[in-house]
C-alpha cells in the first residue's frame, strides 16, 4: 500500500502537489520534514507570536512521538496530512 503526504489550508486545494511514499514510516518522516520547514518560515512571520510558534513546535513533538499512522496535523492555518492512496477506476 502507498501513502499520500500533503498539506493545505482547510477548504482549499493544496498549494503544492501531494506526493506518495511506500510506507507509513516514510510518510511520517516526510511529513515531519515538511512541518519543520513550514515552522522555520512561520517563525519569521509577524502574524504569529513566539508563544504560538512554541505551541506549534509542541504539536510537532507530539507527532514525532506518535506511531506512524494516517493522520491530520494542524499547524496555524494549515493541515498537514497522511492518507492511504486509493486506487482509481479506469474505463
Amino acid at each position: 500500500m502507498e501513502y499520500i503526504v500533503g498539506s493545505n489550508m482547510p477548504g482549499y486545494m493544496p498549494d503544492s502537489e501531494p506526493y506518495s511514499v511506500d510506507t507509513l514510516a516514510d510518510a511520517k518522516e516526510s511529513l515531519a520534514e515538511d512541518i519543520t520547514h513550514y515552522l522555520e518560515d512561520l517563525n519569521l512571520d509577524p502574524r504569529f507570536t513566539q508563544e504560538q510558534v512554541t505551541e506549534f513546535c509542541t504539536v510537532l513533538a507530539s507527532f514525532d512521538a506518535a506511531e506512524p499512522q494516517t493522520c491530520n496535523v494542524y499547524i496555524g492555518p494549515y493541515v498537514f496530512w497522511i492518507a492511504e492512496e486509493t486506487a482509481s477506476c479506469t474505463k
